[in-house]
């Protein structure tokens, strides 16, 4: 399992935007959910290896613009490479990039290393 944590120091950073579905979103937004999964997949990883963000914007499905009831915004706290058993997933345990989504917004003068504790990752067998 190996770390893949930025600081997001920068207000020049990106935000990273992951669309869900509304069950999970609905997890995310009361903080009951700590993790959003990606598959291990050559474009996930091209989007986070190496990667810094401002912050994370989960949207429930593809809400209209302007919509904020179906977005939450959560400050980029980094992520984890493991592998987990998911339903959404199939039987088998597969590789997945662990996005923390759990924690708000903190202002970017916030100088928090981020860091995931090991075991802290929801989801594993």
């Amino acid at each position: 399992m190996s770390d893949n944590l930025k600081p997001n120091e920068s207000s020049d950073l990106p935000i990273l935007h992951l669309h869900v579905k509304d069950v999970y979103f609905q997890q995310i937004k009361d903080k009951s959910k700590p993790y959003e999964y990606r598959l291990r997949t050559d474009y996930w990883k091209k989007r986070l290896v190496g990667k810094s963000f401002k912050e994370i914007h989960i949207h429930s499905g593809y809400p209209k613009k302007g919509d904020k009831t179906k977005t939450v915004k959560r400050r980029w706290d980094g992520f984890r490479e493991v592998k987990i058993a998911h339903e959404h997933f199939g039987l088998e345990r597969v590789d997945v990039f662990a996005i923390r989504v759990r924690d708000g917004i903190v202002k970017t003068n916030n100088t928090r290393t981020n860091q995931i504790p090991e075991g802290e990752i929801d989801g594993i067998r």
